[in-house]
């Protein structure tokens, strides 16, 4: 087992970490990138394999998410997609109904409804293509509607009014 020490008495199995995948999570300024920082220099000197994703610039640069899911229960990587104002194309399955509004946000499609599924990514595309300005207003109001509902100052409150009438 090949463990590397990433100080303060944090060791990391080597196995563990690159088998399958791990991310690292954390708002913007909660110190993500030490660590982060010691784990690619660490594995980098052992000659390990690695990739990292910038979500934020994946996100910012995408103008469809595709979520083939055919279950969910809170469907968070939709809406961080949905933050950024990216509309979905997703089945329409327990989850993700609760938080899409059909045809604003995007197009539930009934599960296994592969035909439809497809002429709704290519319905985009072509509204993407025809009119990008159009579109951009479409990611805004996107965008605005989500952080409005989901972001931490819409949710901890009402976390907080949960946890006191309990």
């Amino acid at each position: 087992m090949v463990v590397l020490n990433l100080g303060a008495g944090f060791d990391l199995d080597v196995q563990l970490a690159i088998t399958g995948r791990r991310c690292i999570i954390g708002q913007s300024g909660s110190g993500k990138s030490y660590p982060v920082g010691v784990l690619v220099e660490e594995l980098c000197k052992n000659g390990l394999p690695f990739m990292i994703v910038d979500t934020e610039g994946e996100y910012n640069n995408a103008s469809l998410f595709v979520m083939t899911s055919r279950s969910e229960g809170m469907p968070a990587v939709l809406l961080e997609a949905q933050s950024y104002g990216i509309p979905a194309v997703t089945f329409r399955v327990k989850g993700i109904v609760d938080v899409v509004e059909e045809k604003f946000q995007g197009r539930l499609i009934n599960a296994f409804d592969i035909n439809t599924f497809a002429d709704a990514i290519i319905s985009y595309y072509r509204a993407w293509k025809s009119s990008k300005p159009k579109y951009c207003k479409l990611r805004r109001n996107i965008a605005k509607f989500v952080n409005s509902k989901y972001s931490d100052a819409a949710i901890i409150p009402k976390l907080k009014n949960m946890l006191i009438e309990n």
